[in-house]
């Protein structure tokens, strides 16, 4: 990528294995619900980016394997209906996060109170317009070599239906305050390096799509037990 480092793949790393356990609770009341849900979650192989320094004085970033990473947490989530013509959904996981193992030679036993969370909150004005707006936040964690900053971003969305619900416009902004950036820092035997990656933003976007048959509504006569997927998802 540059002068001061050099990246490379690793053939002889193993296949990460999952072993997840958890418990959880709904609530239901009338169109709203909240859930609270109980987890260990335990990554055997963990695949990790590391970086080393070599003998010519350039940063090696390769990826290997850890013996593992565990959480243990919980999870609240809620979608509310607040009035007819506004809903909010909102989300927090907490957690006691650890990774375990070799990296490079040393012995690697990190461990971190993470949590994030995320909403949205959408805006009913007809059947046929709508207005989402969400927000998400990641906080700091460590990682195999250092440490990552928390980070966060917000997001916009307007839907406009029209010809019936043939013609759906989209307007899509993601990032809108360009905050979705975050730093982390690494260090081994004979380095340290702090980075910082910024995304492209805001990106905004605008979709058109017109449906030219009732597709939707055959399907569901053909089977009326199937989940019909809500196409006026905007996020």
């Amino acid at each position: 990528t540059d002068s001061y480092s050099v990246r490379m793949g690793n053939p002889g790393l193993l296949p990460e294995y999952i072993d997840s356990y958890d418990i959880s609770y709904q609530k239901r009341i009338k169109q709203s619900y909240f859930n609270i849900e109980a987890y260990y979650r335990q990554k055997n192989n963990k695949i990790s980016r590391i970086q080393e320094l070599m003998d010519d004085g350039r940063i090696l970033m390769t990826f290997d394997n850890l013996n593992k990473e565990y959480s243990f947490g919980t999870e609240l989530s809620g979608n509310f209906r607040i009035q007819k013509w506004w809903m909010l959904y909102a989300n927090i996981n907490f957690y006691s996060y650890n990774l375990e193992g070799d990296i490079a030679g040393v012995t690697t036993d990190l461990k971190s109170i993470n949590y994030d969370a995320r909403m949205n909150t959408t805006f009913l004005f007809s059947k046929n317009i709508r207005l989402q707006l969400s927000g998400f936040y990641n906080a700091p964690s460590v990682t195999a070599q250092g440490e990552r900053e928390g980070f966060y971003f917000f997001g916009a969305a307007y839907r406009h239906e029209l010809f019936n619900k043939k013609l759906s416009v989209v307007l899509n902004v993601r990032d809108m305050f360009k905050t979705g950036n975050y730093s982390s820092t690494s260090s081994g035997e004979g380095f340290y390096s702090e980075s910082e990656r910024r995304r492209e933003a805001p990106v905004i976007t605008l979709s058109l799509s017109y449906k030219i048959n009732n597709y939707k509504q055959k399907r569901q006569e053909r089977d009326e037990n199937m989940n019909e997927f809500d196409d006026g998802g905007m996020m």
